[in-house]
Formats: C-alpha cells, sequence, structure tokens
C-alpha cells in the first residue's frame, strides 16, 4: 500500500512540475504580439498582404505592398477613448513615419477599415488598418487613443511588426490571376492546363460548350447542326487563329482573403464583324448556289469560310471579373457580376 502511495505522490509532483512548467512560458507566448501600458492593451490578431484598387500594383520585383494589420483593443481606462485607424495608428521605420491609408477605394475591404473608432470603457474592440510597408523590415507600430472627455492622458502602445513574418500572404495574391488566366486558356485556348484544382468547374463541359458556341456563328441557321468532321475543321482552324493571334492576360484588382476581382485584358476576334461576314457568305450561297445548310455547302464554301475565320478582324478590351475562394477553391463571385458571363461575351457568346 505504501509503494502505491509514493508512486502517486511521485506522479502528482511530475504533474505538477509540467503544470509549473508551462505557467511560467504562458505569459511570454501571450505577450509576443501583445502589448499594454496599463489603460490600454493592444493585442495584433493577425496580419497579411492585400490588394486595393486604389494601392500600388501587385508587383513582387518592387518590393512593396499594402498590409492589412488587425488590432484587438481593451481600453482600461473610465473614458472612451476614440482611436481612428486612418490617423491614430501609424508605423515607423526608425525616424520615419509611415501614415495609414487614406480614401481606400475597395469593395471588399471598405467596411472593414471604416468602421466605428468609440472604444467605450472596459470594453475591447477590432480594428483594422492599411499599411504601404516595405519588404524585408521590421516596423514599430504606435496606437495613440485620445479620451473623449475630461483631462485624463492616455500614453502610446508600440508593438512591433516585422513584415518578414507576413511575406508567404504576398505571395497568395496572385493566386486568383493564376486560375482565372488557367480557366480561361484551358476552356477557349484549348490549352492541355489542369484548372479543376484551382477552380471549382468541369473543364470538359466548359470546352464543349465553348465550341459550340463558336461554330453557332459558322452554320447557316442557328440549329443546324454539323457532322463532326466538318466541325472539328472550323474549330480547329479557330483555335489555331486564337493561339496566333488572340490573347487574354490578367492583372489582380483587389484582394482580401478568399475575395478578388481580376481585370482581363484581352485581344480576341471580333465576332459582331464575324458575323456579318457570315451573313454575306450564307446570303451568297443561298443566292448563287442554292445551298441552305453549311453541311451541303462544297469545299470552295468551306474554304472561303476557313479563310475568313483566319482572317477574322481583332479588337481589345477589358473586363473585370469578381472571385471568391470556398473550400479550397476559385469560383465567380455570386455578389457580382456574373464573371463567367463576362467571360462568355467577350469570347462571342449572345452575338
Amino acid at each position: 500500500m505504501g509503494r502505491v502511495i509514493s508512486v502517486l505522490v511521485i506522479i502528482f509532483a511530475s504533474a505538477m512540475l509540467i503544470i509549473n512548467f508551462y505557467r511560467q512560458q504562458a505569459p511570454e507566448d501571450v505577450q509576443k504580439d501583445s502589448e499594454t501600458n496599463g489603460n490600454l492593451e493592444v493585442h495584433m490578431e493577425d496580419a497579411q498582404f492585400v490588394q486595393v484598387k486604389n494601392g500600388p500594383s501587385y508587383n513582387p520585383e518592387k518590393e512593396e505592398g499594402i498590409l492589412k494589420v488587425e488590432l484587438k483593443i481593451k481600453n482600461n481606462t473610465s473614458n472612451t477613448l476614440q482611436v481612428r485607424p486612418e490617423s491614430d495608428i501609424v508605423l515607423y521605420d526608425g525616424d520615419k513615419q509611415i501614415d495609414a491609408l487614406q480614401n481606400v477605394s475597395d469593395p471588399f475591404l471598405n467596411r472593414e477599415v471604416y468602421s466605428s473608432s468609440s472604444l467605450i470603457a472596459g470594453k475591447q474592440k477590432s480594428f483594422i488598418v492599411l499599411f504601404a510597408v516595405t519588404f524585408d523590415t521590421a516596423y514599430e507600430m504606435h496606437i495613440s487613443p485620445k479620451a473623449n472627455y475630461g483631462n485624463e492622458e492616455v500614453d502610446d502602445v508600440t508593438i512591433p511588426l516585422d513584415v518578414r513574418n507576413y511575406m508567404d500572404t504576398y505571395e497568395q495574391i496572385n493566386e486568383p490571376v493564376e486560375a482565372l488566366q488557367a480557366y480561361v486558356d484551358a476552356v477557349y485556348f484549348q490549352e492541355d492546363i489542369d484548372v479543376e484544382e484551382k477552380m471549382d468547374v468541369h473543364i470538359e463541359t466548359l470546352q464543349a460548350e465553348a465550341k459550340s458556341d463558336f461554330l453557332s456563328f459558322i452554320t447557316f441557321r442557328r440549329s443546324e447542326k454539323l457532322p463532326d468532321k466538318i466541325a472539328d475543321r472550323f474549330y480547329d482552324t479557330y483555335i489555331n487563329t486564337l493561339k496566333k493571334e488572340g490573347e487574354v492576360n490578367g492583372t489582380i484588382i483587389a484582394y482580401n482573403e478568399n475575395n478578388a476581382s481580376v481585370q482581363l485584358e484581352y485581344r480576341l476576334p471580333s465576332y459582331s464583324k464575324l458575323l456579318t461576314d457570315m451573313s454575306e457568305v450564307r446570303l451568297t450561297a443561298r443566292e448563287e448556289k442554292n445551298i441552305s445548310e453549311l453541311k451541303n455547302a462544297d469545299e470552295a464554301t468551306w474554304k472561303e469560310i476557313d479563310e475568313l475565320i483566319e482572317g477574322v478582324q481583332m479588337e481589345s478590351g477589358q473586363i473585370e471579373v469578381y472571385l471568391m475562394k470556398k473550400d479550397g477553391k476559385w469560383e465567380f463571385h455570386p455578389n457580382y457580376s456574373d464573371g463567367e458571363k463576362q467571360i462568355k461575351r467577350i469570347f462571342g457568346k449572345g452575338y
């Protein structure tokens, strides 16, 4: 019995040593991203790079970007305090002061950044602030609250902000561009690219739909179905022309975690001109050759259409496509203009 008690004592003592060890370590862990001056407690919840419409363009070679910092601030005074993110929170790089971004123009961030600045006595609140920062730089962030009334003074709180800890989030900014570019290249340029790992789509269905949409230009009647051999011939001519003359390039416009907008600049066939030219071919074939369906045309007519596709007039433009990330994959954002429909239109759908 005494032996059992001795073993239990040893186990209990060991457990207490472990608990005391973690109790001693816990304050250091908690304070790593937190600071307090007695009146104010500041904890840095998160920081990550974002892209805003009126900020610097995404470009890793420029070594600068927009960092979104999320803070949780607790007011330990008896006064209501004001903390205005755009003026009361600044960064210092040595003696150089970096002010927060003003007048952020971005659909994904406006509501977050311009929330109420009042901090009630004894309460805590989350704040978001944006800074233009330089890569590989360690800053000091100063929070300077103002008392609403009385003569109470509240000292600044300083918390370190090392940009190097968040560089992996800058690389993520271009993910939606890469996903959308792969989507366009695979669906419309028929490139052999794995899109389904990046976007929630069924690529073969979309490729078949893109082919069907284009062939509706070529047939003499919208309901006409071309034999596979002829359809493949015209579509191959079209794809070769696209790869030779066409171009679609994406640029990130806005990015915030799981939301993004991408600008697509394009140089593609003028589908309105193509439709006009096909109407002339169709009319001539009907009047001069008594041909009412393209599948019944002769080789000379088919060749004429091949040449028309190869020499199609190109036009340039741009569209903005909104995306959201869900379950690890990008998809067209349901709360903004239909991005899938916009892309179909620049490739001729709807003419």
